[in-house]
């Protein structure tokens, strides 16, 4: 996330953009591996996926009272964690659409 209300995805050997998405209030991201999503936390408390082929959001939860301050994808790309500014620590399974 970026704070001028994009998300950018690079390519890390050439460092030119790849992809550049209108998003408001990103505080933190997530790649979730074998899927070709990525997971986006919010101001607003909610907990989004996004098709990084399309930069379409594909599913959203409300995840916290307060913003999404931390994302983790684990290492089989079946659940997400999300830890929110309200305190709490939430478990995901990732949605069978997001491969």
């Amino acid at each position: 996330g970026s704070t001028d209300g994009t998300i950018r995805w690079w390519d890390l050997e050439s460092g030119a953009a790849l992809a550049v998405w209108a998003a408001i209030g990103v505080f933190a991201v997530a790649v979730v591996l074998g899927s070709r999503c990525a997971a986006v936390g919010t101001w607003d408390g909610a907990v989004t996926l996004w098709d990084r082929a399309t930069g379409s959001p594909t599913w959203t939860a409300r995840a916290h009272t307060d913003s999404v301050m931390v994302l983790a994808a684990g290492d089989d790309g079946q659940q997400l964690v999300s830890g929110g500014q309200d305190g709490a620590v939430r478990v995901w399974p990732v949605p069978a659409h997001s491969d």
